[in-house]
């Protein structure tokens, strides 16, 4: 129950799009195996939590699930993470939005990627 209702309150945070901007990476980064991911949006909601939004593609010709993680870096030189798993046909291009569960103010996004 407890975990149902943690995704009802992400699900709405992420479509309350009530945010602070933070910074914008126009960065296109490649994380191996045809991953690609960027440019990437970095915001903070109303709670404090980022809120990271990027564009993923699939470069290769077969269909893909990976898991990418978010490393979000603070000025401080603390780093949070956050994750969001994704099924891509061959050669998509998608958006992907990821919700850091704690406070942080990001200065810095390094993506990694697993494959399934």
């Amino acid at each position: 129950m407890l975990a149902r209702r943690e995704l009802m309150l992400r699900d709405f945070v992420l479509r309350a799009r009530t945010e602070t901007a933070g910074f914008i990476d126009d960065q296109r980064e490649s994380l191996g195996n045809g991953i690609e991911v960027g440019p990437t949006v970095v915001t903070t909601d109303f709670l404090g939590d980022a809120i990271v939004r990027a564009t993923v593609r699939n470069t290769t010709s077969r269909p893909l699930t990976v898991v990418l993680v978010a490393h979000l870096r603070a000025s401080d030189g603390s780093v949070e993470s956050a994750a969001a798993a994704l099924t891509m046909a061959a050669g998509l291009r998608t958006s992907v939005d990821v919700l850091c569960m704690r406070r942080i103010v990001p200065i810095a996004v390094m993506w990694t990627a697993s494959i399934l």
